[in-house]
């Protein structure tokens, strides 16, 4: 199994020791949420600050080998994916993953369904916020281990609205759910996400800085559970804390 799709299962548990993976080892279980960095692939430098996050994620609209196989050695000691915003087939598919992409990112309107052949890569499927419902009910049952929900660019701030069509979304497919956030999230919207079980966020590694600050300050909040829901999602007010605590 992908070892970014394990960690992400885990997500909100109080293991008694943290899950190593090279140099980004430093836990955020106690965050209650991971933090994915993501890179451009003209921009993959290890001289940056990757400490903060969780795995990273290198986004490419084409797959050249070169280009690949140069994230494998820059990153070879990071639990690091692809997210392919182009075309992809099966075979670009095995060459991220031969270079030691744990998992892919990937727009089911440009990919190949040979991507479901190649086993232990990690198939996380891109959402737009704007999905209408019949296309949830066609893809839902499509072989992936997680989805990411992918913000309006144009977003300033997340919304009530925002947040509850999120929801949905998760709930329509019930998979792990990555937000794609084109900005910094405020400490208020992160913390409504964590309780209303959204299991990571994407954040450009430039704000590294910042990302170590929000987990600091999502570590010092209490820990919560959202209730079990049927057929509608719960949207947490910003403030709200009746939930159930975990011990």
């Amino acid at each position: 199994m992908s070892r970014f799709i394990s960690k992400l299962s885990k997500v909100g548990e109080n293991p008694t020791s943290a899950v190593g993976f090279g140099a980004l080892s430093t836990s955020s279980e106690n965050a209650g949420i991971l933090f994915l960095g993501k890179l451009s692939i003209k921009d993959t430098s290890i001289e940056q600050n990757l400490v903060p996050f969780d795995a990273l994620i290198i986004e490419t609209e084409r797959f050249a080998r070169k280009s690949i196989a140069q994230c494998g050695n820059n990153f070879q000691n990071h639990l690091w994916g692809v997210w392919a915003t182009g075309k992809i087939t099966k075979e670009n598919a095995v060459l991220a993953h031969e270079s030691g992409a744990d998992f892919i990112i990937f727009d089911p309107m440009k990919t190949s369904s040979g991507i479901f052949d190649v086993p232990d890569l990690g198939l996380i499927l891109t959402v737009p916020l704007t999905v209408s419902d019949d296309d949830i009910r066609s893809m839902r049952y499509l072989p992936v281990d997680a989805i990411s929900v992918c913000l309006d660019t144009h977003m300033q701030t997340m919304t009530a609205a925002s947040l509850g069509r999120i929801l949905s979304i998760s709930n329509g497919f019930g998979k792990p759910t990555l937000i794609s956030e084109p900005g910094l999230l405020e400490i208020e919207d992160a913390h409504a996400l964590r309780t209303a079980q959204i299991d990571a966020i994407v954040i450009d590694t430039a704000h590294a800085k910042e990302t170590t600050k929000l987990k600091a300050q999502l570590t010092g909040l209490p820990r919560s559970r959202v209730r079990p829901q049927t057929d509608t999602a719960w949207v947490p007010g910003i403030s709200q804390t009746s939930v159930e605590e975990d011990f």
